[in-house]
């Protein structure tokens, strides 16, 4: 049976030398994949550069750069590949900039803007359209550290866990939600949210306060809500490989 884990945390690039990215390190993906391997799966494992590999041996390592990057690879592996389940433990980044700014071209944007429309109806929307056509397209190139202030234009990204089911239907969907500092009734939610959105199979909910050296608490639910709480990286890894190979055995 083949299976795929995604890890490591996405970075979206400034320029040549610059990127914002998160902390995540892939390690609680490395030890899902080594328990999945133990249990004889063809493991596919989708990381990016600096992420954790699993100790055992992998059958296929892809290494990705940006959301975009992700998106595209998961799409031909998929396309190529029948799989059992996913397992999409990557911290995928929400935003990726598209346009940098200074305070100076915005307010010169906006002051224009205004001296030239001959109506402020709707001067919400026009102020948008002006603020937004200060933006210059990221080129590439390694920005100026001149600039005084520097004012970047992020976008939304795709998100990357709805190509899952609707790609491979039938296959099993784990996906992961992070909050920070919240009641565990609201970690839930969130995290129930997320597993119908994207007819996921089970979500692991987790809160980045509970996550600290050896301890990780997390809590894995499914349709029916909770459905097992651990403490550790490695009881997680345990939990969702059990309970997918089950899932797969029984379906």
């Amino acid at each position: 049976m083949k299976i795929l884990v995604t890890a490591g945390g996405i970075s979206e690039s400034l320029d040549s030398v610059r990127s914002i990215t998160n902390h995540s390190s892939g390690r609680l993906g490395s030890l899902i994949a080594d328990e999945f391997i133990t249990r004889g799966f063809d493991l596919t494992y989708v990381c990016t550069e600096k992420a954790v590999h699993p100790k055992l041996k992998v059958s296929n390592i892809v290494k990705v750069r940006s959301s975009t990057h992700l998106l595209d690879t998961l799409r031909e592996l998929i396309k190529e590949n029948d799989y059992s389940a996913f397992i999409h433990s990557m911290a995928v980044s929400d935003y990726s900039p598209s346009g940098l700014s200074s305070f100076n071209a915005i307010t010169s944007k906006i002051i224009k803007t205004l001296e030239t429309c001959e109506t402020l109806n709707n001067s919400r929307e026009i102020i948008k359209k002006a603020v937004l056509s200060a933006f210059d397209p990221l080129t590439g190139r390694k920005m100026s550290s001149e600039h005084s202030d520097i004012f970047l234009h992020l976008k939304s990204n795709p998100k990357v866990i709805e190509c899952f089911k609707t790609l491979c239907p039938k296959a099993v969907l784990v996906g992961f939600k992070l909050l920070s500092d919240v009641p565990e009734d609201e970690l839930v939610n969130v995290a129930t949210s997320l597993l119908i959105r994207n007819s996921c199979d089970y979500v692991l909910a987790n809160d980045i306060q509970d996550i600290r050296d050896d301890i990780h608490k997390a809590i894995l639910i499914d349709k029916n809500g909770i459905l097992q709480k651990v403490n550790t990286k490695q009881e997680i890894a345990v939990l969702i490989a059990n309970t997918v190979k089950e899932r797969i055995a029984n379906q």
